[in-house]
């Protein structure tokens, strides 16, 4: 048992790093828009009966402060027979067309023969992902990797599933993706998301029992405890196991010894903050974590 809980400090800092009411308006709306604008576009993509719907951070509640993008599957239905990329390209097209002929985005729409979505900078960022739907299934949908110039399989809803199941035993798992978000922001790791997600998703649920204070003590030595090197040479795979989370084409070695750098020199400090009598020490240690900005010296009774 930790010496100091700190829970209204803690009840702070998940204050300051949620995104705020205006990010959530502005990304509700935008979504609105998109999905208005392509459900009523005259051209070859009605044919494809297209379907919307948000993935990512936004939509597993797991974003914090620092996003500014928001990300949109469009889920067609269309034949995958013949030359791969010329389907790719072709359904890209389809999917920009809405955009490039409405004023008001035709401007800022920016994709190319490489790009795995297209981008559009609005009031908000932007992620159109276009995605093939087959037969009658629902998932898998099948996105484009240009990296392999292939079609593969994917799992959004089935991935949000995932992490909403493993929040339920003890709601902790999603709280500790945010504060291992908001880490990677503080210290300007180069890690998405999704690869924080499926390495959080990965560790035993034992890891998340507990305070704030505990369970980030537990997960910070969980990982900072074993190898760098080893911890690549296992094979974990995305939760919803569809392809392995370390490689080239996913988390790379350069990024990933990065993280771990930092995590294993996080973990001493809040080995120390649970053990230390001093309060004040406590909530010193636990700031060089989470930056003295977002966690609080002193909070409002």
């Amino acid at each position: 048992m930790a010496k100091h809980q700190l829970s209204e400090h803690f009840n702070a800092l998940f204050y300051k790093i949620n995104p705020k009411d205006t990010y959530e308006k502005k990304a509700s709306n935008a979504y609105q828009t998109i999905k208005y604008i392509i459900s009523n576009f005259h051209g070859p993509l009605k044919a494809l009966n297209p379907d919307c719907f948000i993935q990512g951070s936004y939509k597993q509640q797991t974003a914090i402060h620092s996003i500014n993008d928001l990300d949109i599957i469009v889920l067609c239905k269309k034949n995958l027979a013949g030359n791969q990329r010329k389907n790719r390209d072709e359904l890209f097209q389809m999917v920009a067309d809405p955009f490039l002929s409405d004023y008001r985005y035709k401007d800022k729409v920016c994709y190319n023969a490489n790009s795995m979505c297209i981008k559009i900078d609005h009031a908000i960022r932007i992620e159109i992902l276009p995605t093939i739907k087959r037969k009658f299934e629902e998932e898998p949908f099948y996105l484009f990797r240009p990296e392999k110039n292939r079609w593969e399989r994917g799992y959004a809803r089935r991935h949000q599933e995932l992490l909403s199941y493993k929040n339920k035993g003890n709601l902790n798992f999603i709280p500790a993706i945010k504060l291992f978000k908001h880490i990677r922001s503080i210290f300007k790791i180069e890690s998405v998301s999704f690869h924080i997600e499926c390495l959080l998703y990965s560790l035993p649920t034992k890891c998340f029992l507990g305070s704030p204070v505990e369970y980030m003590t537990k997960l910070l030595n969980y990982i900072a405890i074993r190898n760098v090197d080893k911890w690549y040479e296992k094979s974990i795979k995305t939760p919803c196991e569809e392809r392995c989370l370390f490689n080239n084409l996913e988390w790379n070695l350069t990024n990933w010894r990065f993280f771990h750098e930092i995590i294993s020199s996080l973990a001493p400090l809040a080995n120390e903050a649970i053990r230390v009598q001093n309060q004040v020490r406590a909530i010193a240690l636990w700031q060089k974590i989470f930056g003295s900005n977002f966690f609080p010296s002193k909070v409002e009774s």
